[in-house]
């Protein structure tokens, strides 16, 4: 009966590549599409890793001086890689992100100012009479202005020394361990130094380790 004509099957081929071609057009789009996303996935981890090691300079030097770093901590929580050793790096540095730490030239200069009253705490307690602990103070003040330096000797005034030294090095932890040997009333009259200086070492050790992660993701993505 009755088949299809050569110029009716040429129009129905015309008709369907003419309804198709969009659909091709939009599969090319789609693979275009495909292969620049694969591409920003290779690169997205390289980039990451940049900005991670670049807010991480940010903070460190942020974190050095005595003044807040939350903004800058904010940064790196939002680059730092996944894992555990990140996130305890980053959780001990939140807990001095709001207030910061005193730089090691600050608790030099607050531990010259308080020295006076460590000295005279040794020499003072509530036992002595009101001539005894005037005398203690009027010794302290005599003894407590030893220059800092390498100072020898274990004696309150020499270990106070020392410390002072240290710190105008920037050696908070060697100070630190100075007044541990103190005598207990010296180191009560110091308790808010040493919180101060405890602060600063904690914060300087995470540096360390934040430092020596970003070394090793950007050594990882090159």
């Amino acid at each position: 009966g009755g088949g299809v004509s050569p110029q009716a099957f040429e129009r129905l081929r015309r008709d369907i590549g003419r309804d198709l071609a969009p659909i091709a057009e939009t599969v090319d789009e789609l693979e275009s599409a495909l292969v620049a996303l694969q591409s920003e996935q290779r690169n997205a981890m390289p980039a990451r890793a940049a900005s991670f090691v670049l807010a991480s300079g940010n903070l460190v030097t942020a974190a050095r001086s005595s003044k807040p770093f939350g903004t800058e901590m904010n940064a790196v929580q939002a680059l730092a890689p996944t894992g555990p050793e990140a996130k305890d790096i980053l959780n001990r540095l939140a807990q001095y992100a709001e207030r910061g730490a005193p730089t090691a030239s600050e608790l030099a200069a607050q531990l010259g100012h308080q020295a006076g009253d460590a000295l005279a705490a040794i020499r003072m307690n509530e036992e002595q009479s009101t001539l005894e602990q005037t005398i203690g103070r009027l010794q302290s003040l005599i003894t407590v202005r030893q220059a800092p330096g390498e100072v020898e000797g274990d004696t309150p005034p020499a270990l106070l020394a020392r410390a002072e030294y240290r710190l105008q090095n920037g050696d908070v932890e060697a100070a630190y361990a100075l007044t541990d040997r103190l005598p207990e009333p010296a180191i009560e009259a110091l308790a808010d130094w040493r919180e101060q200086a405890l602060r600063r070492i904690s914060v300087d050790e995470a540096l360390s380790q934040l430092i020596a992660l970003s070394a090793s993701t950007a050594e990882a993505e090159q």
